[in-house]
């Protein structure tokens, strides 16, 4: 599996029904199902439009995004690594799934180089950690309160259960520290680039 592309497209899209909780600090983002680049762009102008509540909304697109699938791109700069930032071992079938990407975007007339993001890797573990904990305990307790029961156990994968007690462990200052930070990281090192191509598993 890949992960292409930026999100910013989605930021101006919201499924009708979905509160504003799914989009956790920007850090998720929901879309549709789909088998192709033409319908992948399609499904942003089928559910485009804000939602109530949600903090930020992207300006309107010149065109339909759907429009944009048969479009002259440029020359979009896309950085990739075959790395894991966090040192996790990448699968070399991974690592030849990246490389074959390449060759497909040099064959589209894309300009590609090799990145490497100058990350503190263990904070960056460690707040991407706080912030997901603290995304399932809030998506939990909001699920139970909206059911009207507790959560049950077995419904849950060993991990997915105890993110949540871990992340209500958490104050709120160490919530939003750690949204801050991650995202000065990840800045830091993304706005230079159009676009990012790495493994979107390392195993």
């Amino acid at each position: 599996m890949l992960r292409a592309g930026r999100a910013d497209a989605f930021a101006r899209t919201v499924i009708p029904g979905t509160p504003p909780r799914r989009r956790f600090a920007g850090y998720l983002t929901e879309g549709g199902l789909t088998r192709g680049s033409r319908d992948t762009a399609g499904m942003p102008d089928a559910i485009a439009g804000p939602a109530i509540g949600v903090p930020y909304v992207a300006p309107s697109p010149d065109r339909p995004l759907v429009q944009e699938a048969g479009a002259d791109p440029g020359h979009p700069l896309i950085g990739f690594f075959t790395w894991s930032p966090l040192v996790d071992p990448l699968d070399p079938e991974r690592r030849m799934a990246v490389e074959k990407a390449l060759v497909l975007c040099e064959a589209c007339r894309h300009d590609v180089t090799k990145a490497m993001p100058g990350l503190d890797t263990m904070k960056l573990r460690s707040n991407l950690f706080a912030v997901i904990a603290a995304g399932a305990g809030w998506d939990l307790s909001d699920r139970s309160r909206r059911l009207g029961r507790p959560p049950e156990q077995d419904a849950f994968e060993p991990c997915t259960w105890t993110l949540p007690e871990r992340g209500r462990n958490l104050s709120a200052a160490d919530c939003l520290l750690a949204v801050q930070d991650t995202r000065v990281q990840v800045r830091q090192y993304s706005r230079f680039l159009d676009m990012w191509l790495t493994p979107n598993i390392w195993q």
